[in-house]
């Protein structure tokens, strides 16, 4: 499913607007949750097909990763290794998101985490794009070997979603803003969805669900998959700077978190 999603979105010519709070905590990269989500977001009607972005604007401004396909073919050109960052801000490597996948960075996670992260492998290996198919073999071959050595068994849970695309906080950024320096941000929710009926909007700064902190886009993944379908999980969201606890009900399915 998320194979087929994928290819499908590479026959439009694909822009990633990322936000400029986004990014990959431990190095600084670009966030995975963004590159692979952004792809899923509903276009509203009326808009150039040629350019897909998140619905947040950010006031220290966007990060694009431009390819270009054509309208009658699944074939999209390479992206650049680096993406500009807004005014102030250092410009992002995308290589960072093949060279932080080593079994370090798994040693320390939970096997539910490391399930999470391998379901993503084939979001990133249906890529066209050759940087991202590098993160999903890189990703794959860290993240079994971790899960052998732990001995993980599959933990069989419920998936719950909240209808919302999310991504990792980045400190450095987070900071210049006067955000929370751990957690995800949100970049949209889906119409209709437990995360929109909630009233989360973008920018929003989820720091923990039923008051376990959250560090990434995976242990957010996580916390919610734990949470049963039809069950309502506390998110603890910083906004206008005050932190507010937003309950939201948990649902099925859905490309989104």
């Amino acid at each position: 499913m998320f194979a087929t999603a994928f290819k499908s979105s590479t026959r439009l010519a694909v822009a990633l607007s990322l936000t400029g709070l986004t990014g990959c905590a431990s190095d600084g990269g670009l966030g995975e949750a963004a590159v692979i989500g952004a792809m899923f977001l509903p276009m509203p009607a009326g808009v150039d097909t040629s350019v897909m972005t998140t619905a947040v604007g950010v006031a220290a401004g966007a990060y694009v990763l431009s390819s270009v396909a054509s309208a009658d073919s699944a074939s999209v050109s390479p992206a650049t290794s680096t993406v500009a960052a807004p005014q102030g801000l250092p410009p992002i490597d995308l290589q960072k998101l093949v060279t932080r996948e080593t079994p370090d960075r798994y040693r320390s996670k939970s096997c539910e985490y490391i399930e999470m992260s391998l379901s993503e492998v084939p979001m990133y290996q249906g890529s066209a794009e050759p940087i991202l198919k590098q993160v999903g073999t890189a990703r794959k071959e860290a993240a079994s070997q971790v899960w052998l050595e732990k001995g993980c068994q599959l933990a069989n849970l419920p998936r719950g979603k909240i209808g919302a695309n999310i991504d990792t906080i980045d400190p450095q950024r987070a900071m210049a803003l006067s955000f929370p320096p751990a957690g995800v941000v949100v970049l949209a929710t889906v119409p209709g969805s437990g995360a929109q009926q909630a009233g989360l909007l973008p920018q929003d700064v989820i720091v923990a669900v039923d008051d376990r902190p959250i560090a990434d886009s995976i242990d957010f993944r996580v916390a919610v998959a734990k949470a049963s379908i039809g069950s309502r999980v506390n998110l603890k969201v910083w906004r206008a700077n005050a932190f507010s606890i937003i309950p939201v009900v948990v649902g099925a399915g859905g490309t989104q978190v």
